[in-house]
């Protein structure tokens, strides 16, 4: 099979609820930071939560930039692996559902997921437990699926949980010449494995996603200069600045793109969704401007709403105000 966007990263269940600021207190999470905890203190959140307004929905966000890119029209797998369990099952039929080509390992350990809270502001503070998914080996990464992928895409969890998969992909891809996209994913990540990603941009990468804080951690400096240094690390790097828009580096270019208009109330996903709109019209061979209005406007969609992954309503309320290209 012939792929246009393949990704590999965590397969997870997402668990959103809305609660007030005083529970990130509360709990001594870092507002608007992924926190890894385990079994029993996911048991304990849970459990904290229980009587809330819960939503559950497949998630993870290479995997979440996979289904809309599927959604689009994009041909499309993501590898990964899950526990023999409820939320295993929910992940992949939601994944299926998508579009998406599912190479999913089964693991003896729980599903992996997140609890995400979410607070007045529309910021989300993430709690999460990896279980299975950091199981997955590089043995389990096929070369054919590689080799037949025009981009692979990995985010930064990815990278830094399960190195030796991330690193045997981008040697597959060196090898037969496939464009690699990286999400940086979160400001944390980046700091803890700042020399890795340093190395893994400028050598491997093809497109880099990063938001201004992930930029700074790469480079100690703003979203301005801090694009063109990460332009000069690859051939196309986008740095995310929220309600400014986004800068995209491409070959030496910078373009300004503008933020699509939102009432945010859960900003979960945005970024998925983001790398999503510009990878289709990456493949497409659209230019930058068209590129990143796309991938502004459904970071804009999916913040209105609670969830990471855009509907299929969503996705054809899209197609049907903007210009977008088929397969």
């Amino acid at each position: 099979m012939r792929f246009d966007v393949y990704g590999i990263g965590n397969a997870l269940l997402d668990i959103l609820v809305e609660v007030p600021d005083n529970l990130i207190t509360e709990l001594n999470l870092i507002k608007g930071r992924q926190h890894v905890i385990s079994e029993t203190q996911s048991k304990k959140l849970l459990d904290k939560i229980k009587f809330a307004n819960v939503t559950i929905a497949a998630g993870g966000s290479a995997s979440n930039t996979v289904a809309t890119c599927a959604l689009l029209g994009l041909k499309t797998a993501f590898l990964g692996k899950i526990g023999d369990d409820e939320y295993g099952a929910q992940y992949e039929s939601e994944t299926k559902s998508a579009g998406v080509y599912t190479i999913l390992h089964k693991s003896k350990k729980i599903t992996g997921h997140v609890v995400v809270l979410i607070t007045p502001d529309a910021e989300r503070t993430m709690a999460v437990n990896l279980g299975a998914s950091v199981d997955l080996t590089a043995q389990e990464v096929r070369e054919d699926d590689i080799k037949n992928s025009k981009i692979i895409h990995l985010d930064g969890y990815q990278i830094e949980q399960v190195t030796d998969v991330s690193m045997h992909a981008l040697q597959l891809a060196k090898k037969h010449h496939v464009k690699v996209s990286i999400d940086a994913s979160d400001a944390g990540v980046v700091l803890r494995n700042k020399d890795k990603f340093e190395h893994i941009i400028k050598n491997n990468a093809t497109i880099l996603f990063a938001n201004e804080e992930e930029a700074f951690a790469l480079t100690n400096k703003k979203a301005e200069e801090a694009v063109a240094v990460l332009g000069r690390w690859c051939d196309t790097a986008i740095v995310k600045c929220g309600k400014k828009g986004s800068l995209i580096s491409h070959e030496g270019v910078i373009t300004m793109i503008d933020c699509a208009r939102a009432k945010a109330i859960d900003t979960t996903g945005a970024g998925d969704a983001y790398a999503a709109g510009f990878l289709y019209e990456y493949v497409n061979n659209m230019p930058m401007e068209k590129t990143g209005a796309l991938a502004s406007i459904l970071a804009a969609r999916v913040v209105e709403q609670i969830g990471a992954r855009l509907g299929r309503d969503v996705i054809k309320r899209v197609r049907e105000t903007k210009d977008l290209n088929s397969n």
